[in-house]
């Protein structure tokens, strides 16, 4: 699966150019069909990446999630990251940390009982 949103440099043009449609076309698409200009779009992929990162990663740096899955500056991560999930990346992470341990707790309760 090749996860193209994870380069930085990725534009419009690159895009619609390897579907074989114009950037109208492809900007009509994302604009009509999905509500979403096509930076946003790509956000979107990006933050889930970096959600998962997060969680399955907590030694790593939310900065260095933020380049890993595309970001070029630590402000747009944040700013992406705060549209599309209401909080930061940082309060995600430690709010995903007490749910799983809370889950964690749960369960060995349960498996005692």
């Amino acid at each position: 699966e090749e996860r193209i949103y994870l380069d930085e440099d990725i534009r419009l043009p690159d895009v619609s150019e390897e579907l074989g449609i114009s950037v109208h076309q492809l900007s009509f698409f994302l604009n009509n069909h999905l509500g979403m200009n096509f930076n946003n779009y790509i956000n979107r992929f990006r933050v889930e990446e970096a959600k998962s990162m997060l969680i399955n990663d907590p030694s790593r740096s939310v900065v260095s999630v933020g380049i890993a899955v595309g970001f070029n500056s630590n402000s747009s991560f944040y700013k992406a990251f705060l549209k599309e999930t209401g909080m930061s990346p940082k309060q995600f992470r430690e709010t995903q940390t007490k749910v799983i341990h809370f889950q964690s707790s749960s369960a060995d309760i349960q498996f005692r009982n």
